[in-house]
């Protein structure tokens, strides 16, 4: 997984006319995924200690219980600040994949039927593009591409 493919896909966020290969597409998906994960697992953790804290009815002096709330509250801001950034990159890079198979990126709508909209559009990004130009261009130049014309 490349962060050039990763970055590509926030420099392209308002593009919605072209194309993306499997290869940029993967390399967004794979890094915005252990982002996301990493970002949001702190929070989760917090709040279940919380939680936890509470719910057990042996709640500790309370300013310990206070002193948790701080970081849970900063993680909670700066999870939903990078999903917030990360979402109009993840929505156009999802569109220029499916413009690389030659369909709509209406066809991102299938994914609000449940379970089987997910893979059927699991299918449909993964599925190889078009070799030569289609109704949205060109084919994409991959990486691999770039190191043979340099």
């Amino acid at each position: 997984m490349k962060w050039s493919l990763y970055l590509k896909a926030f420099r392209n966020a308002g593009d919605v006319r072209s194309r993306a290969s499997r290869e940029e597409y993967r390399s967004f998906i794979f890094i915005n995924g252990l982002i996301s994960i990493a970002i949001t697992l702190p929070f989760l953790i917090t709040v279940l200690t919380i939680i936890r804290i509470t719910l057990s009815g042996r709640v500790p002096e309370y300013s310990m219980l206070t002193r948790l709330y701080i970081p849970a509250i900063i993680l909670f801001i700066i999870s939903t600040s990078y999903l917030s950034v990360s979402m109009l990159p993840s929505a156009t890079i999802a569109v220029r994949r499916l413009h690389d198979t030659n369909r709509s990126g209406w066809w991102l709508l299938v994914n609000l039927i449940l379970i089987l909209g997910n893979i059927w559009y699991v299918y449909l990004a993964s599925r190889e593009g078009d070799e030569g130009v289609n109704r949205f261009g060109e084919p994409p130049v991959t990486e691999a591409q770039k190191e043979t014309t340099e």
